[in-house]
């Protein structure tokens, strides 16, 4: 199995978690491929090195060295490329466009509630979250 992460928006969010999944994953013979759109691959590096991520294949690509690739269809095209099976995205845009055979997963914090304009659902649909104390 080929697990797929994202950094910005994913591992960046909570990287406790991720550095621990990539570990685990890793040592039971699981593939992880970090799949991200960034121009600058050092910083990538020096991120994932700090955080503890594991990972076996790190992709990075940017407009200008992709003759204009968007993130969507890189994404899409680089996840069919490597075999992945699972992603990991904070992007809707990114995950909604997968292949039925990869299934998409999205780290969802109270911003995304924001966002989404979901709230907690105990004072109706209208409620927001502004900040964790908020929902509980």
């Amino acid at each position: 199995m080929v697990i797929g992460l994202d950094i910005d928006g994913a591992i960046n969010r909570h990287p406790q978690f991720f550095a621990f999944m990539s570990q685990t994953l890793m040592q039971a013979g699981y593939e992880v491929v970090v799949i991200t759109f960034r121009e600058d691959r050092a910083s990538a590096t020096d991120d994932l090195a700090a955080w503890g991520i594991r990972y076996g294949q790190l992709v990075t690509w940017s407009f200008q060295a992709d003759g204009g690739e968007d993130m969507y269809a890189g994404k899409d095209r680089r996840c069919h490329t490597l075999r992945v099976d699972i992603l990991f995205d904070d992007d809707p845009l990114v995950l909604c466009r997968l292949p039925p055979a990869i299934l998409g997963m999205m780290p969802v914090d109270h911003q995304i509630h924001d966002w989404a304009g979901l709230g907690d659902g105990r004072d109706g649909p209208d409620k927001r979250c502004s900040s964790r104390t908020d929902c509980q």
